[in-house]
């Protein structure tokens, strides 16, 4: 017999299976591949990557993707692990958090804080604080915000007596695991609101107490600034300020110890007057407007017709500011000269001849190093004139760095020294009425440039 002869494998046909089909082959040959393995990893690594990108993004946009700024991680980590820890082991805790805008200066904030605060406290609810954000200087949609704890100025608690009558409050930074969106009841601040109280700050704070008493759920939410400028300007202010400087918050939330610490260095507590500056024979001295962002913030103040800056506004306030005026006017008053600032000076040492020193400082920050330059020949012209021709002991300048510790500092200086001679359309100077006020020292000892 013949031996059969292997047929050569033909090439498949067009319609046939085998243009589908793997083809069957001998044992030992290797499998054609139309998808390499490498081509499949490639193709199984890229969808992983999307996977993992996803959830970054889911990150990116959920409330709590935030780090600590340098310096600050231990601070971050304790608002955080106090928030999971009090969140997990006692149910029976309510929460009030504030969904405002963020803020990196620590006096812009200060007063809506206690406001904030005091209205949490009259609800039998812990407040929930946000950090500080300063503005990234290089903002990417991908990049976590970096943040800087509350904690780091303000005593938040850790320090309370465990009897005392105030909740402890809570960071933002881990109350958004304890209540994420799903769980809180949110209220929004509207218009129609506002409208109902016109311009009476006290009824708006009463109008919030009975809304939020009657919520039941753990977690509530206010969108919006429930207490914004545009009521706090009411000359009806004062009703609002009795009831925040007699509020139990105003006694615990104090600035940090190492801040106190600081300003008793730079102004100690002395029974008599001496050569030697002291809380008793200083008056501190806050000038500086900041620019946020206007090319000449007093003219727009003066298009606005704007009243001095929230609390410092109160009738009883020697230098008060009265409204209307005129742009000349508010230039005056908000960007004094050298003169008129040695004037307002003289007048504040004849209502109180214990006075013998110059405490300058600047509040919150922003200057150009051109704004600095200048900032620096307005104070050798001021320490010179005041000094010579004067008979001020001596004149300082507290040159504020760039932290927001330093403009705490600042305002604890304020609030303790014998007079404060301040800018009235700052929140500077309405932090330091208030802070004043509320540790007995007398409206006398405050004046407004």
């Amino acid at each position: 017999m013949r031996s059969r002869e292997k047929r050569p494998a033909m090439l498949p046909q067009p319609g046939t299976s085998r243009l589908t089909k793997s083809p069957k082959l001998e044992s030992g040959s290797v499998l054609p591949r139309i998808f390499s393995r490498s081509l499949l990893r490639r193709r199984r690594f890229y969808v992983i990557l999307g996977f993992f990108i996803l959830v970054l993004y889911y990150l990116r946009i959920f409330e709590s993707s935030s780090q600590s700024l340098p310096g600050y991680e231990t601070l971050f980590e304790e608002e955080i692990n106090y928030a999971l820890d009090i969140g997990t082991t006692d149910d029976h805790v309510k929460y009030l958090h504030f969904k405002v805008s963020p803020t990196t200066r620590v006096d812009a904030l200060f007063s809506k804080l206690l406001l904030h605060a005091h209205l949490a406290h009259v609800t039998n609810r812990a407040y929930v604080f946000d950090p500080l954000e300063p503005k990234s200087k290089e903002p990417s949609s991908w990049s976590r915000k970096k943040v800087q704890p509350l904690s780091s100025v303000l005593s938040l608690g850790k320090d309370w007596d465990a009897k005392g009558d105030v909740l402890q409050p809570v960071s933002s930074l881990g109350w958004h695991y304890v209540c994420p969106p799903r769980q809180r009841k949110y209220l929004p601040v509207s218009l129609e609101d506002l409208g109902k109280v016109g311009s009476d700050p006290s009824t708006l704070m009463s109008n919030w107490i009975n809304k939020i008493v009657k919520q039941d759920a753990r977690c509530v939410e206010i969108v919006g600034e429930p207490f914004p400028d545009s009521v706090l300007e009411s000359k009806a202010i004062k009703g609002l300020f009795d009831t925040i400087s007699s509020s139990p918050v105003m006694k615990r939330y104090t600035f940090r110890h190492n801040i106190q610490a600081a300003a008793s260095n730079i102004l100690p507590v002395a029974t008599q007057p001496s050569l030697i500056p002291t809380a008793n024979n200083t008056v501190v001295l806050h000038s500086y407007i900041p620019t946020s962002g206007l090319d000449d913030p007093c003219l727009d103040l003066a298009i606005r017709g704007a009243p001095f800056r929230t609390f410092a506004h109160l009738k009883g306030i020697p230098t008060p500011f009265e409204i209307p005026a005129n742009r000349q006017y508010y230039q005056q008053r908000c960007s004094p000269t050298v003169d008129q600032i040695i004037g307002r000076l003289g007048v504040a040492r004849t209502s109180l001849p214990a006075l013998r020193h110059v405490y300058v400082v600047d509040g919150p920050l922003g200057m150009t190093p051109e704004q600095w330059v200048e900032r620096k020949r307005w104070f050798e012209e001021l320490r010179f004139e005041l000094t010579t021709k004067y008979s001020w002991e001596s004149v300082r300048w507290a040159a504020a760095g760039a932290k927001s510790e330093s403009v705490a500092i600042d305002m604890e200086l304020a609030s303790r020294s014998h007079a404060y001679v301040g800018n009235g359309f700052t929140d500077f100077s309405s932090n330091v009425v208030l802070l004043r006020v509320a540790r007995g020292l007398p409206m006398g000892s405050l004046r407004f440039l």
